[in-house]
């Protein structure tokens, strides 16, 4: 192609269509190098699709198999507690039913757990490093012998001890020792994508299921099981108590036949306007006046 455009004299002789062979070899090349180099870069954009769903579906097996397994094991927990009252009162049968319920209960927990996120091993050996124990029930009376209950330890559960940190006074006035087991301190989650979700953990139903009834339940039954918790868990803790009490006074308002009417209802607003966040849904309930907004504090007060 070189030697035939040398040779020519004139740029306009027809002779240099000779070249034009060797141009359309060379466009041919370059465009099966392309060509070439697009399907490898198609094949690794498959491949890395592939393992990327691959992981989600791991990672979705995984927390199925944990969520499963907390179930079981705070059912467990809460038979043992029950357990243990009944040692105390000296009630055999209620007692012998109650260990066929919690063996029936922890069937499989002795499975090897499936792989834990950091952040659940942290939290795991927190709740362990302070773990408490149930007391005594009831106050002793002049007339009546008080035996020491017996020392039940149940491992990952925590402890059932003889110590409740009551005074005399309290135990006097017939006050109920605090337990604490995992299950008293777990951990509202902090975000979540359905209002529904919010309802659920709040009273302990359905993906959430709590054998104490959830946070409402812990609140009525419990008493100081929250002094644990940090400022930020506590700020978490108020948020989704107004936004618990939104969802209730939207049903009222608008006259549903259940809560979770409520929630399907003002799922696009915690989507669209509040993002999944607690905090911008209780905004939104208290411009809606669905909720009492709080008094004023700190510099805002002072502005006032």
């Amino acid at each position: 192609m070189r030697l035939a455009l040398e040779q020519e004299k004139d740029p306009l002789d027809n002779n240099l269509q000779r070249v034009l062979p060797g141009v359309h070899q060379r466009f041919e090349q370059t465009n099966g190098a392309v060509a070439r180099l697009t399907g490898k870069v198609d094949h690794m954009t498959a491949a890395l699709s592939a393992g990327i769903d691959k992981l989600v579906a791991i990672h979705q097996e995984t927390a199925a198999r944990q969520q499963q397994v907390d179930v079981r094991a705070e059912r467990l927990a809460c038979l043992l507690e029950k357990g243990a009252q009944a040692l105390r009162g000296h009630e055999e049968q209620q007692f012998t039913d109650l260990f066929v319920e919690a063996a029936a209960a922890g069937e499989g927990l002795g499975e090897e757990p499936p792989p834990m996120e950091i952040d659940d091993l942290l939290n795991a050996a927190e709740e362990e490093a302070a773990a408490t124990t149930l007391l005594q029930v009831g106050a002793p009376t002049a007339t009546t012998t008080v035996t020491e209950a017996p020392r039940i330890s149940t491992g990952m559960f925590g402890q059932f001890t003889g110590d409740a940190g009551l005074t005399t006074e309290e135990l006097q006035l017939g006050a109920t020792p605090h337990v604490t087991t995992p299950s008293s301190r777990f951990r509202l989650k902090p975000k979540h994508t359905l209002l529904s979700d919010i309802w659920d953990e709040w009273h302990g139903n359905d993906n959430f299921f709590c054998a104490l009834g959830g946070v409402a339940g812990r609140e009525q039954n419990i008493k100081g099981w929250r002094r644990h918790w940090t400022r930020s868990q506590q700020t978490h803790f108020s948020r989704t108590a107004a936004c618990v009490k939104g969802i209730s006074a939207w049903q009222e308002a608008h006259r549903m036949k259940d809560h979770y009417e409520s929630c399907a209802a003002l799922q696009t607003v915690f989507e669209k306007e509040c993002k999944f966040t607690v905090e911008k849904m209780k905004l939104w309930f208290q411009a809606k006046c669905m909720v009492p907004k709080g008094a004023a504090r700190g510099k805002q007060r002072k502005k006032q």
